[in-house]
């Protein structure tokens, strides 16, 4: 199944670089992006307020928008909006379910075969962030459920590492708990 290894600190390479990321792609031709911006009392915290999957023709994005004094989370598969059941299904084997919490949409997951990306709406909770001009944010989770098809890239594909070979099981298992099944994109509250 294999890994991320990002502990360098994939995440921390975009402080002060708002702007539209390629978190991961892979050979079987999909593509994940992550549209952030900037903001918070000091504008120097980034935010994940939209996410694309693609590939080929095939496409679902996710994104976080502020209406009036609430946000807004919508899903989209192929142009329509996405229910929270059933999910959508694209070209066999991508699925789109829409995340609720409230009754409002609060999110997105998304299966691939190989692949579980699950982006969840969040919003601040400490005192100094409360203010109206403190944004919500969307925190990303992918999780490697099946070795992933190289080659793999963008700012967290490019640190999967595939299952290592070694020669006992003892230094197999050693090396694969240096690898994290899911690497995490979150906006860590200060």
């Amino acid at each position: 199944m294999g890994g991320f290894d990002y502990t360098s600190g994939a995440w921390n390479t975009l402080i002060g670089q708002p702007g539209q990321y390629t978190l991961y792609t892979d050979g079987a031709g999909v593509q994940f992006t992550a549209t952030i911006a900037g903001g918070s009392v000091d504008n120097k915290a980034l935010f994940i307020r939209a996410v694309q999957l693609s590939r080929g023709g095939l496409a679902t994005t996710t994104t976080l928008t502020k209406a009036g004094a609430a946000w807004q989370t919508t899903v989209m598969a192929m142009g329509k909006k996405v229910p929270p059941a059933p999910p959508a299904v694209l070209g066999g084997n991508i699925t789109v379910r829409a995340l609720v919490k409230g009754g409002r949409t609060a999110g997105v997951l998304i299966t691939l075969p190989y692949l579980s990306i699950r982006c969840e709406h969040m919003a601040p909770s400490k005192p100094q962030q409360l203010t109206a001009a403190f944004p919500n944010w969307l925190d990303c989770y992918l999780t490697v459920l099946n070795r992933l098809p190289p080659p793999t890239g963008g700012l967290l594909g490019s640190t999967y590492r595939p299952p290592p070979v070694a020669t006992s099981t003892a230094a197999a298992t050693s090396a694969a708990q240096r690898l994290a099944a899911t690497a995490a994109l979150v906006f860590e509250e200060a």
